[in-house]
């Protein structure tokens, strides 16, 4: 069964009419951010120095999206991003550069559903109308949530709207449920009167969110620069992981969100450099579901196409297990 989809619009996946020469200086490294804490990595190695023990400039830019941040560097303009198994599959499909050398952060909580009074359970929303983001991890954890409980999807109205969008829509009643990301989540709940947490991604084990690092293939030529941004980029995952509050503060200030809410994200999220089995085999559920869905033409090649483990392998040999 499939859902009455209104208002498609699928723009993060237009990409192939985009010039994909790679054009950023090595001389600052550019990293392409989210405006939500799964991004906090970016944040941390600019801010907490560890670019500049590697004896690298860097800066990073914030998007409203994932899928922003990943137009920027299948245009050549920033040099990384993290993204969902999503964020990159659809720009591969039409022949983007964009690959992924490492995984980024998971969680089980970041994702979520939030509803109005009186839908309580998932049969609730039959009939009712639901708010999802097109063409990314909203979607697709839309998606797995409706299979997993045996909903009809022809007997639910989905309609296409941004995060930013979301809390409004149900506060004034355009939609009696949203599915998406932090800070969203906890926005709705504190601004909705009235409205409930109908689930976390990972309740059920409906979906965990794996996010990647995804560069420029042109990058992937410059051995020395690459290698020293994933040193950067692990030292600062470990201080994440050590020094929670202190990320957080840098966190709160570089995204304006409060540090109390910067920090009850950031207790869902584990960041980690690896490439495992379990990733892999959640970027082939993906690819089919999105091939499947009609947003891709065919699923691409993954390990040694669009997954590189070379850079792992080389850096990080034990933490690669495919």
């Amino acid at each position: 069964m499939r859902a009455r989809y209104s208002n498609l619009a699928l723009t993060a996946f237009s990409a192939a009419s985009i010039g994909f020469a790679f054009q950023a200086s090595a001389d600052t490294i550019i990293n392409a951010s989210g405006i939500d804490p799964t991004y906090s990595v970016f944040i941390v190695a600019v801010d907490g120095g560890f670019y500049e023990e590697e004896g690298l400039d860097a800066e990073y830019r914030l998007f409203e999206s994932g899928s922003a941040a990943a137009e920027v560097v299948v245009t050549g303009n920033a040099h990384i991003t993290s993204g969902s198994e999503l964020s990159g599959i659809g720009f591969r499909d039409r022949g983007a550069p964009l690959v992924i050398i490492a995984s980024a952060m998971r969680s089980d909580r970041q994702m979520g559903a939030i509803a109005r009074e009186g839908i309580e359970a998932p049969e609730d929303l039959v009939g009712q109308t639901v708010g999802v983001s097109f063409g990314n991890a909203s979607q697709f954890y839309w998606s797995l949530y409706a299979s997993h409980y045996g909903l009809s999807e022809e007997e639910i109205t989905v309609t296409n709207i941004g995060p930013p969008e979301m809390v409004p829509a149900l506060a004034t009643g355009q939609i009696d449920a949203y599915f998406v990301w932090e800070p969203w989540l906890e926005n709705g709940l504190r601004t909705v009167e009235n409205a409930n947490r109908l689930h976390r991604s990972g309740d059920d084990d409906v979906y965990t969110l794996d996010m990647a690092y995804l560069i420029h293939e042109d990058l992937l030529e410059d051995t020395e620069t690459l290698h020293a941004m994933m040193r950067a980029l692990d030292n600062a995952t470990n201080f994440i992981n050590e020094e929670r509050e202190q990320a957080a503060e840098m966190v709160s200030q570089a995204m304006n969100i409060e540090l109390e809410d910067t920090l009850n994200i950031m207790e869902g999220l584990n960041f980690e450099v690896r490439l495992e089995q379990s990733f892999l085999e959640g970027q082939e559920d993906a690819a089919a579901w999105m091939l499947d869905a009609g947003l891709i033409d065919e699923s691409p090649e993954l390990i040694g196409g669009y997954i590189r483990p070379e850079v792992m392998q080389e850096l990080f040999p034990d933490r690669v297990d495919f």
